[in-house]
C-alpha cells in the first residue's frame, strides 16, 4: 500500500495531491454538514411528539411528575 501511494506522489506531485483531496473532501463535508442537520431536525421532532405524549398522559393521570 506504500509502495502505491509513493508511486502516486511521485507521479502527480505533492502540492496536486493536496488540491485532489480538498476537491474531495469539501463536498463530502457538505452532504455531512446536510445529512447531521436533517437528522438533528428529525431528534428534535420526535423531543416534541414525545413531550406530547408525556403531557397527555399527565393530563389522564395515568403518570405523575414528582
Amino acid at each position: 500500500m506504500a509502495g502505491a501511494v509513493a508511486r502516486f506522489v511521485k507521479k502527480y506531485g505533492k502540492d496536486d495531491i493536496w488540491y485532489r483531496i480538498s476537491l474531495v473532501v469539501i463536498p463530502v463535508s457538505g452532504v455531512l454538514i446536510v445529512l447531521g442537520q436533517k437528522k438533528l431536525a428529525s431528534i428534535r421532532e420526535e423531543k416534541k411528539l414525545l413531550d406530547a405524549r408525556f403531557d397527555q398522559l399527565k393530563a389522564r393521570g395515568i403518570i405523575r411528575e414528582q
